[in-house]
C-alpha cells in the first residue's frame, strides 16, 4: 500500500510541469541557467573550497538554489553493520555572491536531513570508522534508528590588494541519533570546521594559496535499556561492547564514554587563470588527528579518565584541470589520500596504552566531465577509483587486506517537448575485487570474528555492478527554472554472490523524487 502511494506522488510530481505557466521563449535561457549553476557549484566543490581565499579571484555569477528530495531504499546487499532498508527527506540550499566592485565575494549552504533506518545489526553507535577509528559501541541485536542531520557551511573572502586575498570558512554540522528498539541509544555528535585561508598572486594568471584548518568534533552517547535482560540466551543479545580492534573489544560495558575528536590541518594549492576557461589546479593538504574515548564515570583530569585513544594522519594531493571550448566544456579531476592510522588501548593494570591496531588506505580517483552544448547528449563522465585497505589486530593477529576497483560512465540525453526540457541520465558502475586477504590469527573463536570480522570480509571482498537511472524535466514555474526528477538506483553482486547467506543478500534498491528550484 504505501509503495502505491509513493508511486501516485511521484508520478503527479512528475507530470505538475504539463499544468504549469511557461513561456517558450525561456526554454533556453532555463537550460543555460541550471547547466551553469550545477556546472559552477561543482567546479567549486572540487577546487575552489580547497582554499576559501581563492572566492576573490574566481567570482562567479551569483546564483542559487532550493533543494528537496525524498528517497528510500532495501535490501540484503549492505554494509553488516549498516541498515538493510532506510527512507530520508533531504532539504539543501546553496549559494554563491559577488557584489560588483565590491571586494568581497561568499559562499553558503544549509542542508536538512530527517529519516529512519531499519535492521542495523552489530552497531550500537551507527556512526562508525570513521578515519579508519575501530571504536565503536556493538551489541548482536539489531535496531532501527531515527535520524536527524544539520549542516551549515559559509565562506567569506576578501581582496585586500592587487596581490593579496584573506578568507575564512565555517563549517558546523550536528547529528543526532536515535535508536528505538529496547536498548536505547540517543547519541549526539556535533562537528566544527574552522579554516583561514590567503591566497597570493603571483603573476597575471598564477597565484598560490595557503590554509590552515582546524576541526573539532565532540560525540556523546545516552544509553539505557527499556527492559531488563536476566536470561542467558538474552544477555548474549542484549550485552554492550566497546570494540577495540579486531578481536579486541571491552565486554559487558556499563559506562558511558564522551568521544572527541582534535584534527588541525594545512593546505598548500597552485591555481593558474582562475576565472577563465583554461584553469588548472595542484594542491596539497595533511591532516593529523586524534581521536578519544573518556570515560564519563572517571572525573579526572588524568590520563586514565582517557579509556582508548586513535591517532591518523592524511595526505591528499588533487589536481584538477577545466578546458572551454566553443561548444563543450571540459573538466578533469585526479585525487590521491594516503591514510593511516594506530589504535591504543588503555590498560588498567599497566596504567599505560598499549598500541594494538593499525589501519592503512591508499586510494586514487580519477574523473572527467564534459558538458555540451545543443547536442542530443549534453553531458558525458568517465570516473575510476583504486582502493587499497589494510587493518591489524595485533593483539589477536588477526588482519584483512583488500584492493577494489570502481569503474563508472554516465551519459545524458535529452529532447525538447514544447517548452520543456526532458532528459534521462545512465550512470551504470563496477566494482572489482583484485585481491583479498583475510587472517583471523588467534580470533578464530572470538564473537567479534564471527558477528563482523566475516560478514564485513565478505562485503568488501565482492564483485558487484550498479545502475544509477535518472529521469527529469525542466520548466519554469513563475520564470524561476525548476528541475524535476524521478531516480533508481540497484545495485547487485555479480555471479549470483550470496553475501550474508540470506536469498536476498544480492542486491539493494532505491528510489526517490527530487524537486529543485533556481534563482
Amino acid at each position: 500500500m504505501k509503495e502505491k502511494v509513493i508511486l501516485s506522488v511521484l508520478i503527479s510530481m512528475f507530470m505538475f510541469p504539463y499544468m504549469s505557466w511557461s513561456d517558450d521563449t525561456l526554454y533556453c535561457e532555463v537550460e543555460s541557467v541550471i547547466q551553469h549553476v550545477d556546472l559552477t557549484l561543482y567546479r567549486y566543490h572540487n577546487v575552489y573550497s580547497k582554499s576559501p581565499s581563492l572566492l576573490s579571484l574566481w567570482r562567479p555569477t551569483n546564483r542559487s538554489y532550493f533543494d528537496f528530495d525524498y528517497n528510500g531504499g532495501k535490501g540484503g546487499f549492505f554494509h553488516p553493520q549498516s541498515y538493510q532498508k532506510i527512507w530520508m527527506l533531504n532539504f539543501k540550499t546553496e549559494s554563491l555572491y559577488h557584489k560588483s566592485e565590491s571586494p568581497w565575494s561568499f559562499y553558503g549552504q544549509f542542508a536538512y536531513s530527517n529519516g529512519r533506518v531499519d535492521s542495523v545489526r552489530y552497531n550500537l553507535s551507527y556512526d562508525i570508522e570513521l578515519n579508519g577509528s575501530p571504536y565503536y559501541y556493538f551489541m548482536k541485536k539489531a535496531g532501527d534508528w531515527n535520524l536527524q542531520y544539520y549542516y551549515f557551511d559559509a565562506a567569506a573572502s576578501r581582496v585586500i590588494n592587487r596581490k593579496l586575498a584573506l578568507a575564512f570558512n565555517i563549517k558546523y554540522k550536528g547529528k543526532q541519533f536515535f535508536r528505538l528498539i529496547d536498548t536505547r541509544n540517543s547519541q549526539t555528535k556535533l562537528e566544527t570546521e574552522l579554516k583561514l585561508g590567503a591566497t597570493y598572486t603571483v603573476n597575471k594568471g598564477n597565484s598560490i594559496s595557503v590554509t590552515a584548518q582546524y576541526e573539532y568534533d565532540k560525540m556523546e552517547p545516552s544509553l539505557s535499556n527499556k527492559f531488563q535482560h536476566s536470561s542467558a540466551s538474552e544477555k548474549l543479545l542484549y550485552n554492550i561492547y566497546l570494540n577495540a580492534g579486531m578481536g579486541t573489544y571491552f565486554k559487558a560495558v556499563t559506562y558511558i564514554c564522551v568521544t572527541t575528536y582534535l584534527v588541525p590541518g594545512v593546505s598548500v594549492q597552485w591555481i593558474s587563470n582562475p576565472s577563465s576557461n583554461h584553469m588548472n589546479s595542484l594542491s596539497y593538504s595533511c591532516r593529523s588527528g586524534k581521536e578519544e574515548w573518556k570515560n564519563k564515570a572517571i572525573y579526572s583530569a588524568e590520563k586514565e579518565n582517557i579509556y582508548s585513544k586513535y591517532e591518523f594522519q592524511d595526505h591528499t594531493v588533487s589536481f584538477a584541470t577545466k578546458r572551454g571550448l566553443t561548444k563543450s566544456t571540459f573538466d578533469g579531476l585526479f585525487d590521491a589520500q594516503i591514510l593511516q592510522g594506530k589504535g591504543f588501548k588503555f590498560n588498567d593494570t599497566s596504567k599505560k596504552y598499549t598500541q594494538n591496531y593499525n589501519f592503512t588506505n591508499i586510494n586514487a580517483e580519477f574523473q572527467t566531465l564534459v558538458t555540451r552544448k545543443e547536442s542530443l547528449f549534453d553531458q558525458m563522465s568517465l570516473g575510476v577509483k583504486l582502493d587499497f585497505t589494510k587493518k591489524r589486530d595485533k593483539s589477536y593477529a588477526c588482519s584483512m587486506e583488500y584492493v577494489n576497483a570502481l569503474f563508472n560512465v554516465g551519459i545524458r540525453a535529452h529532447m525538447n517537448i514544447k517548452d520543456k526540457y526532458l532528459y534521462v541520465s545512465l550512470h551504470p558502475g563496477y566494482c572489482h575485487n583484485f585481491s583479498k586477504e583475510y587472517d583471523e590469527g588467534i580470533a578464530g573463536d572470538n564473537i567479534y570474528t564471527n558477528w563482523i570480522g566475516n560478514p564485513v570480509y565478505e562485503f568488501v571482498s565482492t564483485n558487484w555492478y550498479c545502475m544509477d537511472a535518472k529521469i527529469g524535466l525542466r520548466s519554469v514555474i513563475d520564470k524561476f527554472p525548476v528541475d524535476f526528477q524521478l531516480n533508481y538506483f540497484l545495485k547487485k553482486t555479480t555471479g549470483g554472490q550470496d553475501v550474508l547467506g540470506d536469498k536476498t543478500a544480492d542486491h539493494f534498491t532505491r528510489m526517490g523524487c527530487k524537486f529543485k528550484i533556481y534563482f
